[in-house]
């Protein structure tokens, strides 16, 4: 049996991530490895991360919004040349800056 690992910082918790945003997130990051990019299926997120397909793609839209993960569209094109979507790439960048919260005063 192998064991594979990934390291994540831990500033991840600052960012108030729901739990199936966090968790789609750390399957993402899992599958990128060192290069950065991966492009695993809405339906194989789902069904690794336990979460429905429109879980999976309102958790993707709202870390593509705040700058966790890049997604790059790709098209597949079949013997006949009609295109059709294909597996949507994701790049992960560095984490976004966090917010400073202002210092509350008494």
């Amino acid at each position: 049996m192998s064991t594979n690992f990934f390291q994540m910082s831990n500033d991840i918790f600052r960012y108030e991530l729901t739990t199936n945003q966090l968790t789609v997130y750390c399957y993402l990051v899992s599958s990128a490895g060192q290069k950065g990019k991966c492009w695993p299926s809405v339906k194989t997120i789902s069904k690794n991360c336990n979460i429905t397909e429109n879980t999976v793609r309102k958790c993707i839209s709202t870390l593509v919004e705040r700058g966790f993960i890049r997604k790059v569209h790709t098209t597949r094109y079949n013997r006949s040349g009609q295109s059709r979507q294909g597996n949507n790439n994701y790049y992960i960048p560095n984490l976004p800056v966090l917010p400073s919260k202002a210092t509350v005063t008494a």
